[in-house]
């Protein structure tokens, strides 16, 4: 991948992926969010951390160094960094600087037009406590930016928070994007238990039809700078920020629906290193639906653009379960709707998508789960890695390929220009050689179930008889091993799923047979069919966990 990628084009001219087109998106989302951050524009060091210079609570301003709240007790801010709620239900609250808000019982933000309910700028959002909080705004419900050096983080650290990014305003009206959670310049972190719902969408489409931009979740280390322009760099550097975060037994759902593209859980880079990170015995919905768009939808997605850039996600934990969802229009322009998906720009290291434990369930009309590097044909490619006692139990005898998707774009290298791929990783049918996406799309599985011998899995009460399968009882698939990534590749590991077969035998030929047509609807409700059952294990394995 080089960074010619990503040029800006008219949305007329958008011919590439989500990866491609989101970036001009993020220019547009950021030159908004500088307008009315009114950065100050020193260079910070990391380790600083400012209290709020101001807030904005429904209109009003409050600057530093005294507190103050309302009469009611609903609200208070400590004149610094700390602020309470305690049954609030009013107009958006904004920052500069960085601010914590603690929630207690059912607190409700609504912003007005164009408005985020909830902004921190040059600072880190984080909020806290035992109760709920529920914001509504169009766009940028939930935000906060950094300069690149230092603010961007937003954190939900054991509060149940609730978004909704409507795309619309109360009269109906448009704007360009419809995102829920977005961190510029900083890190999106989710932990200790903390239960995130998102809806985001549906942005309808509007004057040429080229509208309707909606995620769930975004982190990016793009960031206004000095001058209130977007940038992805300081000083010859590359921001900090851009990643994702779920762990410490968090409950995160996304839904995201567009009427052009969607996104549900998105960490995106330039020169960077992208990451989505669930762990920690955490359950994850993302659910990306542009079944009506003309682009394209990714459930779970971490990219980078650039000579220099990476993208992992990783899975992990026993008891951590994900489903990662995308369906998009049989009639779209692009052919990048994936349920799990990195995509990296690196001569030196290919990006991955690591599952180590848990329980893996992904759909998408191109690719279940896809891992590639934009590159040459010596280049490094992106690996699926599944680790030890994983396995493929959908598709049937499904296994670990080798994947090349054709960019015909030239590279420069030196003075010499080569061709660039995207060269990776898929989950497919048994085989050698490497599926294309274009030749081989029948044998690229769009829906894909990876489960870990004695991990928790839902087991059916009555348990159905299982049917026989291909192979016989004692069949088992593989994880493969890539020809082009071979010593970095999981281990095939033959194991026992008596539980994983009692949960998806049922689904098993039917799920087969719609991998191979793609057809988006029938796909989702397969797929949905094999998260529901995971996600009520998953829901048995939280419970425990209160318990102890």
């Amino acid at each position: 991948m080089n960074g010619s990628r990503f040029a800006k084009q008219t949305q007329r001219e958008r011919t590439c992926s989500l990866v491609h087109g989101s970036w001009k998106r993020a220019g547009a989302r950021l030159a908004c969010v500088g307008a009315c951050a009114l950065m100050v524009g020193q260079l910070l060091l990391p380790s600083v951390a400012l209290a709020a210079d101001w807030i904005n609570v429904g209109g009003t301003q409050y600057n530093g160094g005294v507190a103050v709240g309302d009469e009611a007790g609903t609200w208070s801010w400590n004149g610094a960094d700390d602020m309470q709620l305690n049954g609030y239900n009013g107009g958006g609250i904004s920052a500069e600087g960085n601010l914590n808000i603690g929630v207690t019982n059912t607190n409700t933000v609504t912003a007005d037009a164009g408005q985020s309910a909830i902004e921190v700028s040059g600072g880190n959002l984080s909020i806290t406590g035992d109760g709920t909080l529920n914001a509504t705004g169009q766009t940028d419900v939930i935000t906060a930016a950094g300069n690149g050096i230092t603010g961007g983080d937003v954190t939900v650290d054991g509060a149940t928070v609730n978004v909704t990014a409507t795309g619309t305003d109360a009269n109906g009206e448009e704007c360009e994007n419809a995102e829920a959670i977005t961190a510029f310049g900083g890190d999106v972190t989710i932990k200790n238990g903390a239960t995130v719902d998102v809806k985001a969408g549906r942005a309808a489409g509007s004057g040429d039809g080229y509208y309707g931009y909606v995620t769930g979740i975004y982190a990016t280390n793009g960031a206004p700078g000095e001058d209130g322009e977007f940038a992805w760099e300081h000083d010859g550097q590359s921001n900090k920020g851009g990643r994702v975060s779920i762990g410490s037994g968090s409950t995160v759902t996304v839904k995201a629906e567009s009427t052009l593209e969607s996104q549900g859980i998105v960490s995106r880079v330039n020169n960077a290193a992208a990451r989505v990170e669930i762990a920690g015995d955490s359950l994850v919905t993302a659910i990306a639906d542009a079944s009506n768009g003309m682009w394209g939808a990714v459930g779970i997605e971490a990219a980078g653009m650039g000579n220099d850039a990476t993208a992992d996600i990783i899975i992990d934990g026993k008891n951590t379960f994900v489903t990662a969802i995308a369906s998009a229009s049989k009639d779209r322009y692009s052919k990048d709707t994936y349920g799990l998906h990195t995509s990296s720009g690196s001569a030196v290291e290919g990006g991955s998508i690591q599952i180590k434990n848990g329980s893996v369930v992904a759909e998408g009309n191109d690719g279940a789960i896809v891992a590639d590097n934009y590159t040459t044909a010596n280049g490094p490619a992106g690996m699926i890695v599944i680790g030890e006692g994983g396995k493929v139990v959908l598709p049937v005898n499904g296994v670990v390929r080798d994947y090349q998707k054709l960019g015909a774009r030239p590279m420069a290298l030196g003075n010499r220009f080569e061709y660039a791929d995207f060269w990776g990783q898929t989950i497919g049918e048994p085989g050698e050689g490497v599926l294309r996406a274009d030749r081989d799309a029948d044998k690229i599985a769009k829906v894909a179930h990876i489960a870990f011998d004695g991990g928790a899995m839902p087991t059916p009460d009555p348990a159905p008889t299982p049917k026989p399968q291909p192979g016989g009882e004692g069949s088992t698939g593989t994880t493969g091993v890539p020809s082009r990534a071979s010593a970095q590749t999981g281990s095939a590991v033959n194991v026992k799923l008596a539980a994983a077969k009692a949960s998806v035998t049922a689904s098993k030929t039917t799920t087969s047979a719609l991998a191979a047509t793609g057809d988006s609807a029938a796909l989702t409700v397969a797929a949905m069919g094999i998260a529901g059952a995971t996600v009520a294990a998953a829901g048995i394995a939280a419970a425990r966990r209160r318990e102890e």
